[in-house]
């Protein structure tokens, strides 16, 4: 395939993976133009697509073994244990920074077992996609109904207050 003068090619590495940019650094994205002499500027050679800790690179041309496991983003959260009733707040597409958290909190209708004032539980993305989680994820229960209780009757000489 020939590209025509002044042709800009930009090129991504794709969810969770960036270019190395040879001293440690990483690029988020890489351009080439065509120039006048039909060569690209300012190079022909795309930089090595890195992940962190994510298997995501196998698609790539390389062999497995020679991928380079470095990276920019945890991919997603991890799954509570089941039975926990918890639900992360996360859109479910976003990458997450390093040194990020996600809460987790109780399904709608239901508080934590242990207590029942406590909002959230939270896990934490580490560089290289290493994910800080709770020794033990908290359960969710149903929330206590109110007390509904029977009249007591009518009692003489004596007046709710």
């Amino acid at each position: 395939m020939t590209w025509a003068f002044e042709t800009e090619l930009d090129y991504r590495c794709g969810r969770a993976k960036a270019f190395g940019d040879g001293s440690g650094g990483l690029l988020m994205d890489q351009r080439m133009t065509c120039g006048w002499d039909g060569v690209w500027s300012p190079t022909a050679v795309l930089k090595t697509c890195i992940c962190r800790g994510i298997k995501l690179c196998v698609a790539s041309s390389r062999p497995y073994s020679e991928l380079n496991f470095i990276g920019t983003h945890c991919d997603k959260p991890p799954a509570p244990t089941n039975g926990t009733e918890l639900e992360p707040v996360w859109d479910g597409t976003s990458l997450i920074d390093f040194d990020s958290g996600v809460n987790y909190t109780c399904k709608r209708g239901q508080k934590f077992e242990v207590d029942f004032d406590r909002q959230i539980q939270n896990a934490t993305c580490r560089d290289p996609n290493v994910w800080d989680i709770p020794t033990e994820w908290l359960k969710c229960v149903e929330s206590k109904p109110e007390c509904k209780c029977n009249s007591l009757g009518n009692y003489v000489n004596s007046r709710i207050l």
